[in-house]
């Protein structure tokens, strides 16, 4: 569905409550504190009037930081209100994890040789949860460096890397397996037990991820 198939819905919602709505409306067609707003839909009724900028996800808003005072100016406008419209609702973990900070290249490999060690003790449970958390650390740093489209949960990192070449088919594989055996750890099911080979293979990847050449380049260029 593209997005103007989807903000049809929005339009009608707002036409439901009585307004009258333009879609995309022109600057022309707005007083000139609202006009640089890029507003999606223009709501109109009596003496009042809606200017609603959609967003399809909230990630999308990192890229508008001067949305907040543009809102506050058209809210202070007698007779205006600014609406923002997000389509696709959080996933419990973007709720969880809104405004957490992102760990360095060198915190993400002392997780790792948390994990190293762990393993070494034969603490399998403790190295899985270390190196799945590294692992997906550097997939977001990735993601974020390549500019690449896709949501940040973990199978959707993985299908992400894969599908832009930057992981082997055995290597998502074998990550698809280890994300099960994470997901039951973490959720406190009962494993029989870990394979150690599987985790010394996450921890195998995300080392290549961080000291990879792409990745390299990457933060080279940034």
């Amino acid at each position: 569905m593209t997005f103007e198939e989807k903000l049809l819905p929005v339009a009608e919602r707002y036409r439901a409550e009585g307004w009258r709505v333009t879609l995309h409306p022109r600057a022309t067609q707005l007083p000139p504190f609202a006009a640089d707003l890029g507003a999606d839909l223009l709501a109109s009724k009596d003496d009042q009037n809606i200017l609603v900028q959609v967003k399809e996800r909230r990630d999308e808003l990192a890229a508008m930081p001067d949305l907040a005072r543009q809102a506050d100016l058209i809210n202070s406008q007698p007779g205006w209100r600014f609406d923002l419209v997000i389509l696709e609702p959080e996933s419990p973990m973007e709720r969880v994890v809104h405004k957490a900070a992102e760990p360095t290249t060198e915190q993400i490999n002392q997780l790792l040789d948390r994990a190293s060690k762990s393993v070494e003790a034969s603490q399998l449970d403790i190295a899985c949860v270390y190196a799945w958390a590294a692992l997906e650390a550097v997939m977001r740093q990735i993601r974020s460096d390549f500019e690449l489209y896709g949501r940040t949960s973990p199978n959707e990192l993985l299908t992400t890397l894969y599908s832009n070449g930057i992981l082997t088919r055995a290597e998502f594989d074998r990550l698809r397996e280890a994300f099960r055996v994470r997901t039951q750890l973490v959720h406190g099911f009962v494993l029989e037990a870990i394979d150690s080979a599987l985790v010394v293979d996450v921890i195998d990847v995300a080392r290549k991820l961080v000291n990879g050449p792409e990745l390299a380049e990457a933060n080279a260029a940034g």
